[in-house]
């Protein structure tokens, strides 16, 4: 298989690029901070951070899992598992829990590898799936003539609202975010405000999904600005920094 090559294996998805970009991670993180700042003006996402990277090194078991983990803290797993047999397991067995978390890792690995298509991602999402859970395809198959009818945003609210379970809608909401205009990053967030459910969630999920996709080169100084004086930007880096060492096996078990 060729670097960069994706393919489909027995219903697996297979990626041949082995490599985390940490100008990919970087941004995935300073935009989900963002995110949470922009719109909700707290720290949540920094108090995540941190707890991801000190049990990195003990992602052998689900039990380091709070029972009812958000998709906020599960993310960086998932970045962190692109290619990396070694958490592989435990992301399959949230799947079994969650099924709505196989959607994140394949759009995960499909950024990474550079192998989105942004003009049908939503039926190229279902073709990688390795589930057969009917309600799972069927919400799939609801978000793409949602986002093809190119509704208002009061009646996307109210699709939303009648027609996807609460406890995975946070994921619908920001592929419809995600998708309707991945190149206007704060527009996306902004958006974001008209959801009544899962706000936050929602929020920060579409901030990383825009950051991981655009890289940390090619967010706006504009947008960045809106951080500039948190001291929090440091941590931000240092974490990065950490995540990219210990997914390349720089970093010991410390």
């Amino acid at each position: 298989m060729k670097n960069g090559e994706c393919r489909i294996k027995n219903g697996e998805l297979k990626m041949g690029l082995v490599y985390l970009s940490k100008n990919k991670v970087l941004g995935c993180f300073f935009s989900a901070l963002i995110a949470d700042n922009l719109i909700n003006k707290s720290d949540y996402l920094l108090e995540q951070l941190p707890i991801f990277l000190n049990n990195i090194n003990k992602f052998n078991n689900l039990t380091n899992f709070e029972e009812n983990i958000s998709f906020i803290s599960l993310f960086p797993l998932i970045v962190y598992s692109y290619q990396n047999a070694e958490t592989k397991e435990i992301i399959e067995q949230w799947q079994n829990q969650q099924p709505t978390l196989e959607i994140l890792v394949i759009i995960v690995n499909l950024i990474l590898s550079k192998k989105l298509n942004l003009n049908e991602p939503i039926k190229q999402i279902i073709n990688h799936l390795n589930t057969q859970d009917s309600s799972l395809i069927n919400s799939l198959d609801r978000l793409d003539r949602t986002l093809s009818n190119k509704e208002t945003l009061t009646v996307i609210e109210t699709i939303f609202k009648d027609n996807f379970a609460l406890e995975s809608v946070a994921i619908y909401q920001t592929l419809y975010l995600f998708f309707s205009n991945p190149y206007a990053l704060e527009n996306c967030l902004q958006r974001s405000l008209y959801f009544s459910q899962k706000i936050q969630e929602t929020t920060i999920l579409t901030g990383y999904l825009l950051g991981l996709y655009h890289g940390y080169s090619n967010l706006s100084s504009e947008w960045l600005n809106t951080i500039k004086l948190n001291p929090k930007t440091k941590e931000i880096k240092t974490l990065t920094e950490k995540l990219v060492a210990k997914w390349q096996g720089k970093m010991d078990n410390k």
